[in-house]
């Protein structure tokens, strides 16, 4: 029970460590004065909104295929490197779309819901409903954390 109670405490921590590098590369878009700043952020948003749901049946392979927890490593492997990617390679719009909308996108889609909700159904019977609650309470932590 305790081997379970931390792989998702590592979860958590993965959950939360993209919010810091995004806020600070859109910090960084306004101070250079980009007068195309809200339209750039809609189409990273809208881009990553829909890629997080197109890769699930690859999640679902995933998951049947090497498990929960390397399934959840694929997924912080490329939030990282999405994040690595919006802080140091940015430059260009296209770079934005491809860090924030591609590569972070796929990487939430491999390390959260489908992931998160597959670990505690077959993992926890008896707090299943408050492991899920603890569990998928990461990024909205993350966000009122971050909130100027």
């Amino acid at each position: 029970m305790a081997g379970n109670w931390f792989s998702f405490s590592g979860f958590w921590i993965s959950s939360t460590w993209d919010f810091p590098f995004t806020a600070a590369r859109h910090q960084h878009l306004h101070a250079e004065g980009n007068s195309h700043e809200p339209q750039l952020l809609r189409v990273g948003i809208h881009t990553l909104e829909s890629l997080c749901r197109l890769p699930s049946i690859l999640v679902g392979a995933s998951i049947v295929r090497w498990g929960i927890r390397k399934t959840f490593g694929i997924g912080s492997a490329l939030i990282l490197v999405g994040a690595l990617w919006l802080a140091v390679i940015t430059s260009q719009p296209w770079h934005y779309w491809v860090g924030f909308g591609v590569l972070t996108a796929t990487g939430i889609s491999f390390g959260t819901i489908i992931p998160a909700a597959t670990a505690v159904t077959r993992w926890f019977s008896r707090y299943r409903g408050r492991t899920m609650a603890v569990t998928l309470s990461a990024s909205g932590f993350a966000g009122f954390s971050l909130y100027q």
